[in-house]
């Protein structure tokens, strides 16, 4: 059997003050805090790309997919488009042929290289 609690009030006398709402304070990190958050040791990047970075307005890199020892770049074949269709996501792999023509070569952690006519260039995420 349980016992049910009184419904009855209680009189303003009679209440236990006790409980309040806990206080809160802002804290700030240290400096050590927040190069322990440093997004680049959290996510292991330790490469800086090397070459330029280019706009290249045809198709733009979403993601990066890694499966065992290789990686698979998702790509927006047709950035400039308002609307969202699943077409427009392509998964491809290095050495496949760029919607632009250019040639994927390397896929990194957060940027791809690829080549257009003999030249490298470098597109990170989201650019």
């Amino acid at each position: 059997m349980a016992q049910r609690p009184s419904l009855e009030p209680i009189s303003w006398e009679k209440r236990d003050l006790g409980w309040r709402t806990a206080d809160y304070q802002y804290q700030t990190a240290t400096e050590a805090q927040i190069a322990a958050l440093d997004v680049a040791q959290l996510w292991g990047v330790s490469d800086t790309p090397k070459g330029e970075a280019t706009s290249d307005d045809e198709w733009a890199l979403r993601g990066i997919i890694e499966e065992g020892e290789s990686r698979i770049a998702i790509i927006d074949v047709d950035a400039e488009a308002t609307n969202i269709s699943r077409e427009r996501f392509v998964r491809f792999r290095e050495g496949a042929r760029l919607p632009s023509g250019s040639t994927l070569i390397r896929i990194a952690k957060n940027h791809v290289e690829y080549e257009t006519n003999g030249v490298k260039h470098i597109k990170r995420l989201y650019e």
